[in-house]
C-alpha cells in the first residue's frame, strides 16, 4: 500500500497577478461547475502476470478568489475584463518518421498565441507513452505560419528540451515528454503570436527515422487569450 497524493492547477487567469482572463463572479447567482473525467485503471496502471491495483481515495477542490479592492481614492479596482483566457487541447493521428506539420486549430483575428505545449504518444497497448524530448527521438522542433515563414528553430529534441527546462524549472521533456512553444514568458505584450496576422501556424515536430513508431499520436494544447465583451 503507497501513500500518494496527486494536485492538479486549473489556471483560469493568464496570469496571477494582473488576472487577465478571470472569471468575474458579479453576482450571488453565478455558478461555476468543475467537470472531472476518470480514466479507466486499465490505463493508469501497466500490470504484468497476476498483478492487481486498486486506487481509492478522496478528491478535494480549492478555489483561489480575489475581492474587489478599493483604490486610494475609494473607488473600485476592477481586473482586466477584456480578454478571454483558453487552453484548447486537439490530437492526431498522422505523425510519421521525418518533418510533421500539424495546423493549430481555432486560429482567428484578435486571437494570441501565449504558449503551445505538445507531446507524442507512441507504441502499442499498455506501452503506449510520451516519447522523451531529446536528441535520440526528435530532430528539429519549431514553428511555422504563413507560406514557411520559420522564426524560431531548435536544433534537436534535447536543446528544446533544456530551454523549457530553464523556463519552467522542470524537466518537461525527460520526464513527460512535452514540448513547449512559450511565447510570453520573456515579454507577453512583445512576443505573443497574433493568430490574425500570422496565419496558418503549425508546429513543426521531426520524428528521428530510427523511432519505431506504433498507434502514434501527436497531442497539442493551445494556450491564447482574445477579446471579450466589455463589462458594464
Amino acid at each position: 500500500t503507497y501513500p500518494i497524493e496527486l494536485e492538479w492547477f486549473v489556471p483560469v487567469a493568464e496570469d496571477m497577478a494582473d488576472l487577465a482572463g478571470a472569471i468575474f463572479l458579479a453576482t450571488s447567482t453565478a455558478d461555476l461547475t468543475l467537470t472531472l473525467d476518470y480514466e479507466n485503471q486499465a490505463n493508469l496502471f501497466t500490470l504484468v502476470g497476476n498483478g492487481t491495483a486498486a486506487l481509492t481515495g478522496n478528491v478535494s477542490t480549492t478555489s483561489i478568489k480575489y475581492s474587489v479592492p478599493l483604490g486610494p481614492d475609494g473607488e473600485i479596482v476592477v481586473p482586466n475584463l477584456n480578454v478571454f483566457h483558453s487552453l484548447i487541447q486537439s490530437r492526431t493521428t498522422s505523425i510519421q518518421n521525418g518533418e510533421n506539420e500539424v495546423r493549430l486549430v481555432g486560429q482567428g483575428a484578435g486571437k494570441s498565441l501565449l504558449r503551445c505545449y505538445y507531446q507524442t504518444w507512441n507504441g502499442a497497448a499498455a506501452a503506449n507513452a510520451p516519447l522523451k524530448m531529446n536528441a535520440a527521438n526528435y530532430g528539429k522542433q519549431s514553428y511555422r505560419f504563413g507560406n514557411n515563414e520559420t522564426p524560431d528553430e531548435f536544433i534537436d529534441g534535447t536543446l528544446l528540451r533544456q530551454w523549457n527546462e530553464d523556463t519552467f524549472g522542470s524537466d518537461l521533456g525527460g520526464l513527460w515528454g512535452f514540448g513547449v512553444h512559450d511565447f510570453a514568458a520573456e515579454n507577453a505584450f512583445r512576443d505573443v503570436l497574433d493568430m490574425g496576422a500570422a496565419g496558418e501556424l503549425r508546429i513543426v515536430s521531426t520524428v528521428q527515422s530510427g523511432v519505431t513508431l506504433a498507434s502514434q499520436a501527436l497531442e497539442y494544447v493551445t494556450e491564447t487569450i482574445f477579446a471579450a465583451g466589455q463589462s458594464a
